[in-house]
């Protein structure tokens, strides 16, 4: 088992480079920054539960990647802070909501329980797709966090429209 401070000194490298990618780094490169935040969510759950690669793993994986730009990004009361916190409570709530509601609804429970046929490694694929459609579903997010729209523009004063729409 590894020292806490041997995980400490993997994870904070690690953690910093995310960070970094998502703030300066290629538009690319940050949407992937984001896929491997989604993918360090959706992947154990779906081996877990195939059926959570698309509920509970996608909300925590919402809530995961929204806490990874809300740790890299200045809060501020802006529009795109305020998208990240709502996506974080969205994400947490609705895998929260999921995961009771499989727990206690017999249907549900065996309609999760009949989608668990797959071999755990073939489920991996399908992980891996969800969790990229997931890093591009909250890339509005860290793209109006980056501020790349001039203030009192045109497109501003859209974004701040759909975040309250949000």
């Amino acid at each position: 088992v590894p020292s806490s401070s041997a995980l400490s000194s993997i994870v904070g490298p690690a953690t910093e480079a995310l960070h970094q990618v998502l703030v300066s780094g290629t538009p690319l490169r940050a949407v992937g920054a984001l896929y491997a935040v989604a993918s360090l969510t959706v992947v154990p759950l779906t081996y877990y539960q195939t059926a959570y690669s698309f509920s509970v793993g996608y909300g925590l994986s919402v809530a995961a990647m929204s806490l990874a730009l809300l740790t890299s990004f200045k809060f501020s009361l802006s529009a795109p802070s305020i998208l990240a916190v709502i996506s974080l409570v969205y994400g947490l709530r609705l895998g929260g909501y999921i995961f009771a509601r499989e727990r206690t609804v017999e249907s549900k429970r065996k309609q999760f329980e009949e989608m668990n046929k797959r071999p755990i490694l073939k489920r991996t694929p399908l992980a891996l797709g969800v969790s990229l459609l997931y890093a591009f579903m909250i890339s509005p997010a860290l793209f109006a966090l980056r501020g790349t729209l001039d203030a009192g523009s045109v497109l501003k004063k859209v974004q701040l429209c759909f975040t309250g729409v949000s």
